[in-house]
């Protein structure tokens, strides 16, 4: 059985990663005129989706963000749970690059999926359709950065 917990904890990855690119914040819309007066100009937020299209697809889902975290990968691997402060084992590091690449795929995902109209694009659309979002229960964050067992 799933506690109220981790129903919360899977809620709140599954917000993070379909954030609807058109009103991507959690405060009140209101507060944020600059990025809302953006949205609400054709031209503008034209360029803006253009933009969010290029790095979910080409960057992410095309492999370049991957190149880069293994340049990355390879570059640190062979210090990593070697220092006598060490809070992670080597093996933390696998599953938290692991988790990492997982996560910005789902991210990705959802991203190109609100800019084709898979996924609705703003909170209040969102909060009608969850049906819709991208489905992040093989997510687990807490693998990329927490101390494990804390």
């Amino acid at each position: 059985m799933v506690s109220k917990k981790e129903i919360t904890y899977h809620d709140e990855i599954r917000q993070i990663i379909n954030l609807p690119i058109d009103t991507p914040f959690i405060c009140d819309l209101s507060e944020r005129e600059f990025f809302m007066n953006i949205i609400d100009n054709d031209e503008y937020r034209n360029k803006y989706h253009k933009y969010l299209s290029l790095l979910a697809k080409q960057y992410v889902m095309e492999g370049k963000l991957e190149k880069s975290i293994k340049t990355f990968t390879s570059e640190i691997q062979d210090i990593v749970g070697t220092e006598d402060n060490a809070h992670y084992k080597y093996t933390d590091f696998e599953l938290a690059v692991k988790q990492l690449k997982l996560f910005l795929q789902r991210k990705a995902e959802s991203v190109v999926a609100q800019l084709n109209g898979a996924v609705p694009s703003d909170r209040n659309s969102q909060e009608s359709a969850a049906d819709k979002l991208i489905d992040t229960s093989d997510l687990d964050v807490r693998l990329m950065g927490e101390e494990l067992g804390s």
